[in-house]
C-alpha cells in the first residue's frame, strides 16, 4: 500500500471520528526529499545565496561534526510549523546517528512564521528560550527588511557558535559518523561515577584503602587512555578516580582495623574511648562516643544508599532506548492513540498532547531530576502552553520509570481540584506499573477529555482549529 493511499485511508478513518473535523489533517504537505543542506520552495534565495550558505554549512559539518539544515516552504498549512518541522525532521533525520546532533531551520514564508528544530544532543547547547532569541534576534529583523539571506545566515552562525561549545565527538576525516570514535564525555561520566566506586569498593576491601585507591586511579587512567585514545584524557581519569575513591571516600570498602583504638570503617571517624566528661572510668564520656559513632554510621550509610540508588538510575536511564520505547508503544499503537486524541478534541476546544520518553537526558540524571521536571520542561518545548484557550494538556510517560504525569495549562488547572488531576495520575501509575502502557495512556486521554468536555465543550456546529498535532511525541 502506498503512502498516498495510507495518507487517504488514515484521513477517512479520522473524518469518521471526529465529525469530519479532522479530515484537514490528513492532507497535510508533504516532506521534500532531503537533496541539499539548503532547501528552498519559495524561490526566494538566489542561486549565489544558496550556494554561499550552502558552502557555510558544509563547512561547518567538516569542522564540528553536527550538520544543520535549511528548508524554505511557502506554507505549512493545515499544520502549525511545530507539527511539520517534526514530521520532516524526523523523516530527514539529520546529524550522526551515534550523537543525535542535527538541527532544522524551517521557514514558512507566506505564514511568516520559523522554527527551529534540534536534535536530543543540542538540547542543552539551544534551548528554546536560546532558539526563540536567534529567531527574534537574528532572523526577524533580518526578513522584515527583506534580507532572508543575511538572516539565515546570522542564525546559521550564532546556532553553530552554540554548537562548537559542546563536547561532541569530532568529525571523522573521511566524513563518516563516528561509531564509536574514542570515549564520549557521557561514556566517561557513567564510567568514573558508576564502575569506579564498584571497583573501588572491592579493591580497597581486599587491598586497604591506600594501595586500593592507587591500583583503582591506575586502572581507571588506562583504560580510560586506551578507549578514550588520548593520554590527558587517562591523566585526567586516573585523577579523579583517586579523589573519588581515596579522598572523597566514595566506595572505598577499607579494611576494618582492630585494637583498642578501634580504627575507623567506611569513612566514620574513630571511637576516643577516654574522651568526654565522664572519662573511663567515669562512664558517660565512651558512651556518647560510641552514640555519636553509631549516627555518623547510619548518617553515612544513608549517604551510601542515595548515591547507589543515583548510580542504578542512572545505568537504567542510559540502557533504555529508542527499541524499548517501540516494544512497550509500537506504531500501531501510537496511531490508536493518535485517533482517540483526533476524536476527543472534536467535542471541546482543549488541546492534548502525548509525549512518551525512554529515560531522562543526562544533564536530568547527574541533577538527579525528578519526571516531573521533565515533564515541564516537554510542555514548554512542546508549546503545550501556546492555546488560545490555555487549557493544553501534556500526558508524560517515562519508561525508564513507569512514571506518569499530566501538566495541564492554567485555563483548566485552575478549574479542575488538585485531588482529581491527582486521581488520574494514580489510575495511569497503576496501569503503567503492570506494564499497561497504551491502556493508561488511553484512559488518561478519557480521563482529560472528560475535564475538557465538561469546562471548555464545543457548541453546536464550532469548530475546533485544532492548534497542537495529535500524534504522539515520542522522544
Amino acid at each position: 500500500m502506498g503512502p498516498a493511499v495510507r495518507h487517504w485511508l488514515l484521513g477517512l478513518l479520522l473524518a469518521l471520528l471526529s465529525g469530519g473535523g479532522a479530515w484537514a489533517q490528513a492532507e497535510v504537505q508533504p516532506v521534500p526529499a532531503l537533496a541539499a543542506r539548503v532547501m528552498d520552495q519559495t524561490a526566494t534565495l538566489s542561486a549565489e545565496q544558496r550556494a554561499a550558505l550552502e558552502a557555510r554549512l558544509a563547512a561547518f559539518e567538516a569542522e564540528a561534526g553536527s550538520q544543520i539544515a535549511v528548508l524554505l516552504v511557502p506554507t505549512t498549512a493545515p499544520e502549525d510549523i511545530a507539527a511539520y518541522a517534526q514530521r520532516v525532521a524526523d523523516t530527514w533525520k539529520l546529524g550522526r546517528r551515534d550523537v543525535g546532533d542535527g538541527l532544522l531551520i524551517v521557514v514558512a514564508k507566506n505564514d511568516r512564521r520559523v522554527r527551529i528544530e534540534v536534535a536530543k544532543a543540542l538540547e542543552g547547547a539551544i534551548p528554546d528560550l536560546a532558539a526563540r532569541q536567534v529567531i527574534d534576534r537574528a532572523i526577524t529583523p533580518a526578513f522584515r527588511a527583506g534580507d532572508y539571506a543575511g538572516g539565515l545566515q546570522a542564525a546559521v552562525d550564532q546556532l553553530a557558535a552554540r554548537i562548537r561549545g559542546e563536547a561532541l565527538p569530532a568529525p571523522r576525516a573521511d566524513g563518516e559518523p563516528p561509531l564509536r570514535q574514542g570515549l564520549g564525555w557521557e561514556d566517561l561520566a557513567i564510567f568514573l561515577f558508576v564502575g569506579v566506586p564498584v571497583a573501588g569498593a572491592v579493591l580497597t576491601a581486599v587491598l586497604g584503602r591506600k594501595l586500593g585507591s592507587l591500583v583503582t586511579a591506575g586502572g581507571t587512567g588506562a583504560l580510560a587512555a586506551a578507549l578514550g585514545g588520548s593520554v590527558v584524557v587517562g591523566i585526567v581519569a586516573g585523577v579523579v578516580a583517586l579523589l573519588l575513591v581515596g579522598v572523597i571516600g566514595i566506595g572505598a570498602g577499607g579494611r576494618r582495623a582492630h585494637g583498642r583504638r578501634g580504627g575507623f570503617a567506611a569513612g566514620v571517624p574513630p571511637i576516643i574511648w577516654g574522651g568526654g566528661g565522664g572519662g573511663w572510668g567515669g562512664g558517660g564520656g565512651w558512651r556518647l562516643q560510641l552514640r555519636r559513632r553509631r549516627r555518623l554510621r547510619r548518617r553515612w550509610r544513608l549517604g551510601e544508599l542515595v548515591m547507589a540508588n543515583r548510580w542504578l538510575r542512572l545505568i537504567r536511564h542510559r540502557l533504555f532506548d529508542e527499541r524499548d520505547a517501540r516494544r512497550a508503544l509500537d506504531d500501531a499503537a501510537l496511531e490508536r492513540l493518535q485517533q482517540q486524541v483526533a476524536a476527543s478534541e472534536a467535542a471541546h476546544s482543549g488541546e492534548i498532547r502525548l509525549c512518551i520518553e525512554p529515560g531522562l537526558p543526562l544533564s536530568y540524571l547527574l541533577r538527579d531530576a525528578s519526571p516531573r521536571e521533565r515533564a515541564l520542561a516537554m510542555f514548554a518545548k512542546l508549546r503545550v502552553w501556546d492555546t488560545e484557550h490555555n487549557n493544553g494538556v501534556l500526558i508524560y510517560l517515562l519508561l525508564a520509570e513507569h512514571a506518569i504525569e499530566v501538566v495541564a495549562d492554567r485555563g483548566l488547572a485552575r478549574r479542575v481540584p488538585q485531588a482529581e488531576w491527582q486521581r488520574i495520575v494514580d489510575v495511569l501509575r497503576t496501569a503503567c506499573a503492570d506494564g499497561r502502557f497504551e491502556a493508561g495512556l488511553s484512559e488518561a486521554i478519557v480521563a482529560v477529555d472528560g475535564l475538557l468536555r465538561q469546562h471548555f465543550a464545543l457548541a453546536d456546529g464550532e469548530a475546533n482549529p485544532n492548534e497542537l498535532p495529535d500524534a504522539p511525541f515520542r522522544a
